[in-house]
């Protein structure tokens, strides 16, 4: 456990959980480690550790995009732009957000409420870039198949002391947007 004491300094901001810190800082060092999934019920700090990682990214000037609940197949892979086609005459392609995050970070909360078919397509271009991701196992289920493409599984903890949860939600609010 010592050697996990190391990265209190990373991300201060959050108490405990230094899986999930490690596994952000490889990711960060390496984005071929194949990205990461954070595994926690309601409260535990995942939405704050990807804000986070992403004020990190933001430092060392590297490029992420998030991929929302809400999106679109064709907000997801692109499409004709027809205002600017009718516009000029011949087919203009409208780039998705796949194509985007090439060689940056892709971030998804709460994959596991993404349809199936949009999971096959981010994952059958996740080569092109690293996806972290969050789920509540208490909100669904991710088949097994797309939990295999993610680099890194992390379950995070529970904080059991009121002290330090209450620090945690402290902390949320001043990294609420």
């Amino acid at each position: 456990m010592a050697f996990f004491q190391e990265f209190k300094s990373f991300f201060p901001e959050l108490i405990g959980n230094y899986h999930a810190k490690l596994a952000l800082i490889l990711n960060l060092i390496d984005q071929k480690c194949g990205g990461v999934l954070l595994i926690g019920k309601r409260g535990v700090g995942k939405s704050l550790l990807l804000k986070l990682f992403k004020k990190f990214l933001n430092l060392f000037n590297l490029s992420y995009i998030e991929i929302p609940l809400n999106v679109t197949e064709e907000n997801l892979i692109g499409g004709i732009d027809i205002e600017k086609t009718l516009e000029k005459g011949i087919k203009v392609y409208q780039e998705g957000l796949l194509e985007k995050a090439k060689n940056s970070y892709v971030f998804i909360e709460e994959i596991n409420l993404l349809p199936t078919e949009y999971l096959s397509l981010i994952f059958q271009t996740s080569y092109n870039y690293t996806i972290i991701a969050t789920m509540n196992p208490e909100e669904g289920s991710i088949s097994p198949h797309f939990l295999d493409k993610m680099g890194m599984c992390v379950y995070m903890e529970r904080i059991d002391n009121f002290e330090d949860y209450s620090d945690l939600l402290r902390l949320w609010g001043n990294y609420r947007v």
